[in-house]
């Protein structure tokens, strides 16, 4: 059964002002991006979970937990697993014998139940107790050994929580996650052709935007990279600058040197 953790994401406060000022590819990237991570992180921590709940023989279950990344297309990222036991793991509930009845271990420690057994041990012999249960059992020393439970409908308690821990890694994590990705878009670098020097700033635009109709790029006269004795930015002439941040019309940025 495929079942799935799908993550949500919505943006509020300065962030989502942030996005309105990018293109609707370079949003979608920085969004895809951050929910593939934070699938990523939540993969992990399912896989912990799986060891510290049950006794893993072999890899199949933890090789069964992948992920889906999200797209710029589907804006989804999801976490899943095809493994068929899975979702009565996660959910708990009755599992019913498709044919035969189920046998169910007598064990101290999981660690004592041999995997993949296809037939009963030698000197195992199926019987009927007093309350008229079947099991199958074997004789040691004076007495018997219970192995096997036989029953036509056994009752799961859950123990899987794929779903829970996927939507704790996306509470936890995806603002963080997506706080960084949006701040590497803004520390970029262009080139810049200066159209004129207003107040404390010198007024450009990059080489992609058209005068008195795109955006402009606001660079300090005084900008943190620049040097006291440094000449000043003539009019006319491209420069390479970083874009350090953005209003709701213009981006900021200094010159680099």
């Amino acid at each position: 059964m495929d079942k799935m953790a799908i993550i949500n994401l919505k943006l509020e406060g300065s962030d989502a002002d942030k996005l309105m000022l990018l293109c609707e590819k370079d949003v979608r990237f920085v969004a895809a991006k951050t929910l593939t991570q934070a699938a990523q992180v939540a993969q992990t921590e399912i896989k912990k979970h799986l060891h510290e709940t049950f006794v893993l023989r072999k890899p199949n279950f933890e090789k069964s937990i992948k992920i889906r990344p999200a797209t710029k297309q589907t804006m989804q990222s999801s976490v899943y697993t095809m493994a068929g036991f899975a979702a009565l793991q996660q959910t708990g509930g009755k599992q019913v014998a498709q044919s035969g009845r189920l046998a169910v271990p007598q064990y101290d420690s999981l660690h004592d139940v041999k995997a993949g057994r296809k037939s009963n041990p030698a000197g195992s012999f199926l019987m009927q107790t007093g309350s008229g249960a079947h099991i199958i059992a074997m004789r040691k020393d004076s007495g018997l050994r219970i192995l096997y439970y036989l029953k036509s409908l056994v009752h799961m308690p859950k123990r899987l929580n794929m779903i829970e821990i996927a939507e704790k890694t996306a509470v936890t994590h995806v603002p963080r996650l997506f706080s960084d990705n949006l701040s590497q878009i803004f520390n970029f670098d262009v080139s810049v052709i200066i159209d004129r020097q207003e107040g404390d700033y010198y007024i450009g635009r990059t080489e992609y935007d058209s005068p008195e109709v795109d955006g402009e790029v606001l660079i300090p006269i005084n900008s943190k990279n620049s040097k006291a004795d440094a000449p000043e930015l003539e009019a006319g002439n491209f420069y390479n600058a970083t874009i350090t941040s953005a209003d709701e019309f213009d981006l900021y940025g200094d010159i680099i040197r």
